[in-house]
């Protein structure tokens, strides 16, 4: 049966290693390339800061995989689906073909 206590030594001892999370499972993170209305004109220097964070922390997703990369879809926003559907499908496609 399903047990928690179980569950979160396996997580712990997965984030205690200095290994990828993931492995080399297949990964591909999709970063928008144009800056969400809200975040158009932040104050200065929290904005910057903080676009710094966001984007830093996508290449720290993207890096929990050895078979992982981060890819900027340029003229795509929040909603990249949406906005360039072919490039989800892809990426899609690819992490399903192993890589």
């Amino acid at each position: 049966g399903l047990s928690i206590a179980a569950s979160e030594a396996e997580v712990q001892a997965a984030l205690a290693t200095d290994s990828p999370l993931f492995g080399d499972t297949p990964l591909v993170v999709l970063q928008a390339g144009l800056t969400p209305n809200a975040w158009a004109d932040p104050a200065e220097p929290a904005g910057v800061a903080w676009k710094a964070a966001w984007f830093d922390g996508q290449a720290a997703l993207a890096a929990t995989s050895t078979a992982g990369r981060l890819e900027m879809v340029a003229d795509s926003g929040h909603f990249i689906q949406s906005d360039a559907p072919t490039v989800v499908i892809d990426a899609i496609l690819e992490v399903l073909a192993g890589g």
